[in-house]
């Protein structure tokens, strides 16, 4: 594993993001004042749940096909 990419270009952390937005969207969006209407609330668990575990799945097939070193956040160009 010598080669190198940003961590934008992950795999595993695109899943961890997805994860996070699935298990903490909800509850961000709710202290932000966005309120889902009552009949709609059984679609959004479902929807939620979904995308969590989504999120996990491509973070762990990420991590276990990963062939290159995350280094920094974003593409950089090399010194010359």
């Amino acid at each position: 594993m010598n080669d190198t990419k940003p961590a934008i270009a992950s795999t595993t952390v695109w899943g961890s993001l997805i994860a996070l937005a699935g298990a903490f969207g909800p509850a961000l969006l709710g202290v932000l004042g966005v309120k889902a209407p009552a009949d709609q609330a059984a679609t959004i668990g479902a929807v939620t749940q979904l995308a969590t575990g989504v999120g996990a799945a491509v973070a762990l097939y990420g991590r276990l096909a990963a062939t290159k070193k995350i280094v920094g956040v974003t593409a950089t160009t090399p010194a010359a």
